[in-house]
Order: structure tokens, then sequence, then C-alpha cells
């Protein structure tokens, strides 16, 4: 097993005995005033905790120090109160004060909070104001100090009733005071800990805490900013641990669980490194913002990183180093308290000396049974006796829906040596992957279940470099190995979760129409798996999938169709979100490279998959409602008898011909006829004929005079879908987008259909600030009273925006700040010069990019946004003021240079 320390952190030891020897003598001079001798020991004492930090001494040993440091000062306080107070010594009075929770166990971090207990065994107001006049004094240190005052008959019904007190009860240290009346608190707890309806009631007690602490703080080890402390596999998963060693019986240490069989040698080892590099890290927190601090967070990473030494190399950056490390560090930790619970649950109902065989259990088949609802070996030589076995295992897993029982997980872990290319490559163990992967039930709990025991790296080896790997950004919360299990696991609930199929009914009759579910499982599952390893991980990775599927026996056909989903899986988002779906030769270019419906469904499902599989926040109703889009209308082109050059002349008219079958009067045929032929093949290929209708009515009794306003609600995207029309105007896309801007309003996509009788219509999908739809929010009527001011010139667009500027603290930095650039493509489209943005989100940056072009004589005629959290893909559809492409060299090069000034400028709404 590789510990966090052999991997990365290197930290010098320091001997327990030599501890006590880095704290400087520390004694009051009652004659003057304690403050100043408070204040002088605590800085001297962090100037020492700083230089042993600096020098790489072992965490566990600063921890401890610092809390030797704390003891210094308490116990001198205390002293000296209880002496001036109660007027004698404290060993001699009625007291006892104790340390507990993080400083009972003598683990402090820099900033970490002292935890203080006042024990009495007869009440003394005195009690009180001696604490007050000591908290005071610490709290004028700066220190954050936590404080109770109990006498002995409260503090039993407190730890009999409360979780947490009994928790930090049993980590409680005697400072000073009376040693008998500490004595006598101790036996409380442990007379309490003998009671084995006690133990249960606490242990369950506990467990049940841990499940809500998971809950509140992620519940998963791939957070993309963890807790250190309270995240899953975090500090508080090791305190939980020695806490069971402690109900069980035992000191409460890693070595005592190893040594009673509650916990392997190898996992005792890798706890004591885990708390070691935990110790650094959180030390490292506490120190940079000079406070308590439990979230490591994004610049924290990219710090800590270079703290430790870490370089980057030419495959993977230091933070990524850093971040594999502890997410690696937190899962074997998850793992490893689950299966303490496991034991420990079994051991409390008082079968834990028994064979495994001998435990009323519910049979599989003649191999395996279940335990305690997981599943277990009958025979422990089960694995050695049968490899096959091992993969047995995962498939009762998915079939059942149960986890491992803890017996199993240490006996797979055991035989892993055993998972050889022989192995990989039997016919049986191929044939049982290939029925995991074309059963979608329980899809992803194999797989989770494998990753837990380093199973699937074994059986994919393939995957161990990429085993907790992380990608440095705020768009991707998974590691790159469990993000593609988590897409399996979206392939499984579109499969049988009836809420998922109702909300997406497209993608739910895609998956439907899959003719071998199992090549679409392994192209989800390997989509990624080329990451790391430098150039375009698509390419890579469909070799590296073409190299499994050989070794699994699969025919040549049916590799080149996983390597097409591998190599294929980015294009759907980059054409859906980045492209015009109106443009009939890139949809012709795309249907062709699908060559088939087959491939085209599979890869539309995949694309679904791996979105949702990115966060939570990945995937919205708009990039869905893109993605529908651009596979309808390649459908559509598949389908058509006729998909030439022709094809888009031949549709339009078509359209043009039923909408006017659909008009009754002769007159009003007329006046359809001149709107239809006014408009262009682009829009005609963009609307469908009632939308066509609809728009025509709306404007067949324009007043020119005006702004024509409509919107529509598309109330499941929380979008407003809205129309504009008027008289075509170069200005009128810039005061448009600013007008939106002074309003706060987002803009996802941007049609500019002009006319040929002088008119234009712009249609706009916006949403506010917050992701809603404009008249969720009141804007709309704020919104159109605007633009119509605007139009009419009773109001100045720059005005507006000025008025709505927020102050400068309100201004947000970016997160990540990628590099910033501007690609201009004149091939992607027939019609249109095409220019890419990528740089980082900021208020304003649309408006002043789209009035830069205006400026430089460019006409906007589509414009998508592209957004994955602050980082922006913004693209331009653009013709010339003659409605031409823009083909001059000297004039796309000067174009380009005045964005990037843009983009990188320091403009008006920049931070």
């Amino acid at each position: 097993m590789i510990t966090p320390e052999t991997q990365i952190l290197k930290l010098l030891p320091l001997e327990p005995k030599n501890y006590a020897r880095q704290v400087a003598v520390f004694e009051l001079k009652t004659d003057q005033d304690l403050l100043p001798q408070c204040q002088e020991f605590v800085e001297q004492a962090r100037t020492k905790l700083n230089g042993l930090i600096a020098q790489n001494i072992s965490s566990v040993a600063c921890h401890h120090i610092r809390s030797l440091i704390i003891d210094k000062l308490v116990q001198n306080l205390f002293e000296y109160f209880h002496q001036q107070i109660i007027g004698q010594p404290a060993k001699q009075g009625h007291c006892v004060l104790f340390a507990t929770g993080g400083y009972g166990r003598q683990e402090m971090a820099m900033y970490s909070d002292i935890d203080l207990l006042l024990c009495f065994d007869k009440a003394d107001n005195r009690f009180s104001e001696m604490m007050e006049k000591m908290l005071y004094l610490l709290w004028d240190l700066g220190l954050e100090v936590g404080h109770a005052l109990r006498d002995l008959s409260e503090s039993k019904d407190l730890m009999k009733a409360d979780v947490t007190i009994m928790s930090s009860m049993l980590d409680a240290r005697v400072l000073c005071g009376s040693s008998v009346l500490g004595d006598r608190v101790y036996k409380i707890r442990d007379d309490l800990l003998r009671q084995d309806s006690f133990r249960k009631r606490f242990f369950q007690d506990k467990v049940e805490e841990r499940k809500k602490r998971l809950k509140k703080y992620g519940g998963s080890v791939y957070v993309l900013e963890p807790n250190i402390k309270e995240g899953e596999g975090g500090l508080r998963d090791l305190h939980l641990m020695r806490w069971i060693g402690q109900i069980l019986g035992l000191d409460g240490s890693f070595a005592s669980l190893s040594a009673k069989g509650f916990i392997e040698k190898d996992v005792q080892q890798f706890c004591e490194q885990a708390l070691e590099f935990y110790f650094y890290v959180r030390n490292q927190l506490h120190r940079r913002a000079k406070r308590k601090a439990d979230q490591i967070g994004f610049v924290d990473q990219i710090d800590i990183s270079e703290l430790m030494g870490l370089q980057d190399s030419e495959d993977e950056r230091a933070v990524e180093k850093f971040m594999q490390c502890y997410y690696e560090t937190a899962a074997t930790i998850h793992s490893a308290t689950k299966n303490l619970i496991q034991k420990a649950e079994e051991y409390l109902q008082g079968r834990i000396n028994q064979l495994v065989s001998n435990i009323k259990t519910k049979a599989i088949d003649k191999d395996f049974c279940i335990v305690n609802n997981r599943i277990a070996l009958k025979d422990k030589d089960l694995f050695l006796k049968n490899p096959l076995a091992m993969m047995t295992v995962f498939r009762h897993v998915q079939s059942l829906g149960l986890g491992l029982h803890f017996s199993t997980k240490e006996l797979l872990r055991k035989h892993l040596a055993t998972v050889d290319d022989d192995y990989r490559a039997n016919p049986d163990v191929c044939a049982l992957l290939k029925e995991i992967m074309s059963d979608y039930h329980n899809l992803q709990k194999p797989f989770f279940a494998m990753h837990e025991v380093h199973f699937f790296e074994a059986i994919l080896p393939e995957f161990k470099r990429l085993r907790s790997k992380t990608q440095h950004d705020v768009y991707h919360v998974y590691t790159v190995d469990t993000h593609s299990i988590f897409a399996l696991e979206q392939l499984a609930l579109l499969h049988e979760d009836h809420e998922h199929q109702k909300r997406f009914p497209v993608f739910y009759e895609a998956l439907s129409q899959v003719k071998r579910r199992d090549l679409l499982a392994f192209g989800v599952l390997f989509h990624d798996i080329g990451k790391g390893k430098g150039g375009s991980h698509s390419v890579i990775g469909a070799q590296i999938a073409n190299q499994i599927m050989t070794r699994l026996g699969y025919s040549d056909e049916e590799k080149e169709a996983v390597e097409f989903l591998v190599l294929s899986h980015l294009i759907m988002p980059h054409l859906s979100q980045r492209r015009d779906l109106e443009d009939l030769q890139m949809v012709r270019e795309f249907s062709v490279a699908m060559k088939n419906l087959d491939r085209l469904n599979m890869l539309f499902v995949l694309v679904w998959a791996d979105i949702r599989a990115v966060s939570a926040e990945a995937w919205t109703e708009w990039k869905g409602s893109l993605l529908i889009a651009l596979y309808s209308k390649t459908v559509e082109l598949m389908k058509a008898s006729n998909a030439s050059e022709d094809y888009l002349e031949t549709r339009v008219e078509h359209v043009r011909a039923e909408i006017l079958k659909r008009i009754p009067s002769s007159e009003e045929r007329g006046l359809v006829q001149t709107f239809i032929e006014s408009i262009s093949p682009r829009y005609v290929f963009a609307h469908d004929d009632e939308e066509i209708l609809e728009h025509f009515e709306l404007i067949k009794n324009h007043d020119d005079s005006r702004l024509l306003f409509e919107e529509r609600e598309h109330v499941d995207a929380g979008i407003s879908e809205i129309l504009l029309y008027a008289l075509t105007n170069p200005r009128l896309v810039p005061l448009v987008t600013g007008v939106m801007l002074a309003h706060r309003v987002n803009i996802l996509s941007l049609e500019n259909f002009v006319m040929s009788d002088g008119h234009v219509l712009i249609k706009m999908n916006v949403q506010s600030s917050d992701g809603q739809s404009l008249g969720r929010t009141n804007l709309l009527d704020r919104v159109r009273k605007s633009l119509h001011d605007v139009f009419v010139s009773k109001a100045n667009v720059d005005d507006l925006i000025a008025k709505s500027r927020p102050p400068s603290y309100m201004q947000k930095n970016p997160v990540q700040e990628e590099e910033s650039k501007v690609q201009i493509d004149n091939d992607v489209s027939a019609y249109y010069t095409v220019i890419d943005i990528f740089t980082h989100d900021r208020v304003g940056l649309l408006y002043e990019i789209i009035t830069c072009l205006s400026a430089n004589g460019c006409y906007v005629e589509v414009s998508k946004i592209s957004t994955k959290v602050d980082q922006v893909v913004d693209t331009f559809y653009v013709k010339d003021i003659f409605g031409h492409k823009i083909t001059n060299k000297q004039k796309l090069n000067e174009i380009q240079a005045r964005l990037i000034d843009v983009i990188t400028g320091q403009g008006a709404w920049t931070s």
C-alpha cells in the first residue's frame, strides 16, 4: 500500500521525548501585569512553531508541541486565579480542569480551538468567577476558547445523553486541579463504556452522526475544495476509528486496533501516515489564513503543493500531484472507516470471534452468501481455489445491489497479485466483464466496489495511472477514474429510473435504439482513459480502448465502434455549444462523420452521461436543448432521401409552400408570401411552420417607429426567449447587449436575421444573473422599457450601464484564469467568418466584444455563449458591411488584435 508520506511528503521525525524541550519555560510573575507576559510567551511560541514547520519537522510533533505550549499557558493561569480567588493551590481544591477535543488529544494545529472543561464536586460561585477571568485573558490573547463548567452529576447525565460530549470525554486529559476528582470523572466515563447497552447505543449514534456529517460536507471524497477535518475520509474519520477502538475497550490507538485484528497492519501504517499528511496540510491552511481553517481552497491547493516542493511535469501539474495524493488518502481512509464500522458492528453483536461460515446467513450460491446484508464468501480460500470467483463476486454486487462484506474486501486485496495478464485475458473473466457491461441494472455498483479494493486497476491496468488523478480546474469535480464510473451510473439511471426517463425522454429514446449496450458502456468507461499522457486524450484514449477491446476478444468491427466513441466524445458538445446549428454544411459534415444512426445514438447518450457525471453544475437544460437540436437535425438529414447541396434550397421552398397552403384568405396569403420571401433561408431552416406563422402575426401590423418586443418563457430550462423586430441598424445589436448588461441579464445565444425588406429580427435566449427567466425575477418590464427608451433615443445605453455598475468590492476575480485567446476560422462556415474567443468571464464581457466587433465593421448574425464556471468560449458568426465573409488577411489580423486588447485589458467592468 502506498502511503501519503512515501508518495510526496518528506518530514523530519522528532522523538516524543524531545517535544518538551521545544517549549520555553514560562512562569507568571505575580507582581507584574499578566497580559504582556502572556503575549510575549504566545508570540515566542508561535515563532518557534513556525520555525519547526519551516524546517519540515514532523507535523504530529508540531501539533503535540503546540498542545504542550498551551498547557503551560493554561496551567499557569489556572493556578494563578485559583490561588487568587479560591485561596489555595489548585491541586488541593474541589475542581479539576480538563483539556478536551483536539486539545485533549494533543493534536492542535496553529490556530486550533482550546477546549476546556471545569468539573467540580461541590457548587461554588467562585469557580465561575475564576474561569471567567482566565477566559477573558485567553480571549485578549486572540485565542479561540471553548469552555464548559459541570458538576459530577451533570457530567454523568450529559455523557449518557449527548454523543458529542461523550466523544469529547473520550479524549479528555487532566491539565490541573484535583487529580482525585479527575479520576472520578474518568471512572464515570469508563463505567459507562463497560455497559453493553450503552456501548451499542453510543456506537450507533456515532455511525449516524458520521452519515449526517458526510452529507453536510459533500457526500463524496472527491469534493472540489474538500474539508480536511469533516469531509469524507478526512481527520474526523480517523478520530472516529480511534473512538471506535475505545468503545471496543481498546486504548484508542491505531496500533491497538491492528493488534486485535480490527484493522490490517498496513491499514494501521497508512492511518498513521495519513494523520501526519493531514496535520501538515492543516497547519499550512492555518498559517496561510492566520486563523482556524479546514477547507482546502482552490488557491490553497496550489500554494501547498509548492510548499511541499512538488514540480510540474510534462503530463501533470504539481497541484494535481498533491490533490491526487489527498484524494487517494481520503478514499483509503473512507474505506478503512467503513470496514471498521462493519467489524465493530459484528463484534458488538457478539459474533466477531465466530467464523463467517458459522454465522447465520442467506445463501447466494455454492460459493457466496449474504452476511449482515453484504456479500461474503462461504470459504475463505475460495479465491485461492477458484480465482474466477474474484470476477463473479462483482457480478453478484451488480445483480443483488449489495456491497461487499469487510472479509470479502480483505481477501480481494490479498489476492490482487493473482490478477495478471493471463487472468485478464481468460475467456471466462472476459465473458463476466462483458456480461456486467451488457446489463445496465446497477451498472456502476460493481465498478465502485472494484475501485474500493483496487481491483478496478488490476483488471483494467490502463486505469492505474489515473487512480485519483485530478484535473485542477473549477469545472471537474471528480477524479478521472471515478468520473468514468459516475458516467456509467448515469447510463444505469437512464435505463431504469422513471424520473430520469421522464426528464430526458429524447436521450432515453436514443438509448432504447442502441443495438449493442456493452459497446456503449465500454465507450463511456473509456472516454477519458487517454488523459494525463500529453496530446489529445481522445486520440490516445481511442488507441488504449482498442488494446483493451482486443484483450477482451472483440471483433475489429466492435473495437472500431468503441474507438469511434472515445475519439468523438468531444465533438457533439463542441458543435452544439459553439457552432451554428442552422448551418446545413456543418450538420451535413457531422452526419457523414456519424456514418449511421446507431453510432449517432450511442454518441448522443455518451455525451449526456459524460456531462451529467462532471458535476451538479455542469449539466444545464440549455446545454441539453442544444444537444437535442444537433441530434434532431442530424437525424432528419440522415433520414432525408436527398441530402445533397440543394437540400436546403429544396427544403426552404417546401416550407414556404406548406405555410402558404395554411392561409385561407388570398389577401392574407399575399402578405405571408411577401414575408416569407423576405426572410433568409437560414431563418426557415431554424424555425418550424408554427413559429414562422407566429412571427408573421406579431410583425404584420408592426409600426416602424417602435421596437417590437416579445418574450416567451421556457419553464424547464429557466430561460426567456426574446424576439425583437425593427428596421435594420448597425448599432442595434450592441445597443441590445448593452441594455441586457445594464440589467445583469445573461445572453446565452443571439441570432440576428437580416431581412431583404430592410428589417431585422433578433432572437435571444437569456437568463437573469441567478439563472432564471426574466418573468420570474420581475426584470421583464424593466428590460422592455429600457430597450424602447434606447430605441427612441429617450435613454443612452452607456448611461444605463454606468448607473448599474457594481462597486469594486462586489466585483469578483476569476477563480482560475486560463490564457485568453482569439481564433478566427473562415473554413467552418460557407457564409460567415467564425470568431472563437476564450477567456475568463466577467460582467460586461459580451457587450465589450460586440461593441468592438461593430466598431471594426463586423456585424454579428449569430452568437453562442458557452461557460464553464468562470471560463467562457464565446463564438460569433460575422459578416462585413456588405454581407460577405471577411477574407482580407490584414483586416482579420487587426480584428484579432483589437479583440485581444478588449478581453485582456482593464475595462470599466473589470476588477
